[in-house]
């Protein structure tokens, strides 16, 4: 199996077509450079497929949700809080089962942690659960930021309670905000509370190899000949 070979330019290409808003986001990684006195946290954000991970995070950094679903691998976003001071790498990835290599690393090399589910989905929420308990076995039961976010919030087609979720995420210790995409203050509200979690001390080791990394797609899925059938795979792009 043979992978096909992208030239760093059209490298460049693909990263400035898949950022979205290309405009704004061209002129957000410049904002975004990294100063030595800046604080710089790095909160990766998981849960179950179309929870809504993707159209939170772009709400909150570009302020347009996505136009259609696409499957993610491993988006990479640059956001500044607290009046510029803090740099903030966001990291979506895959809910998918396919990619759980990936998830795991974002496990080993983050700082923080957004778990997300539908409040609509009670299935989304039990993989939250497992989610919890893979960051626990990784990091070895360390003490790891984490906020649990509802999604979806006002929506009447909800599985349980508020109550009854916000009794059962705190009995893990975990701090449960709920959100929606039409509410840019709950949005803002989770991003804020996983970076305050993140003490300066918490900060992983893998902080400078991270820092040299632009906003885009970290992995795409590109097209692979075998025989007379094309398949699809993913494929670095930095």
């Amino acid at each position: 199996m043979e992978y096909l070979r992208i030239h760093s330019d059209s490298v460049s290409k693909v990263l400035r077509k898949l950022s979205g808003c290309s405009s704004k986001s061209r002129s957000s990684v410049d904002r975004c450079s990294v100063e030595s006195e800046d604080k710089h946290v790095r909160i990766a954000v998981l849960g179950g497929t179309k929870v809504g991970k993707t159209t939170l995070i772009r709400q909150l950094v570009h302020g347009c949700p996505p136009k259609r679903y696409l499957e993610t691998i491993e988006d990479l976003y640059k956001y500044r809080m607290n009046n510029g001071e803090v740099l903030v790498d966001i990291l979506d990835t895959s809910g998918s089962a396919e990619y759980n290599y990936f998830r795991s690393k974002a496990i080993e090399r983050y700082d923080g942690f957004i778990l997300v589910f539908s409040v609509t989905d009670k299935k989304s929420f039990h993989e939250v659960k497992d989610l919890r308990n893979q960051i626990r076995k990784i990091r070895e039961k360390k003490s790891v930021p984490i906020v649990v976010a509802g999604n979806r919030m006002g929506d009447d087609k909800r599985f349980v309670k508020q109550e009854v979720i916000t009794h059962i995420i705190c009995s893990w210790g975990l701090p449960y905000i709920e959100c929606s995409a039409d509410d840019v203050t709950s949005i803002g509200a989770v991003f804020e509370k996983a970076v305050s979690l993140v003490d300066d001390d918490q900060v992983s080791e893998y902080r400078p190899w991270m820092g040299g990394i632009d906003e885009g797609r970290l992995f795409i899925k590109v097209p692979i000949v075998t025989g007379d059938k094309i398949v699809y795979d993913w494929m670095k792009v930095f």
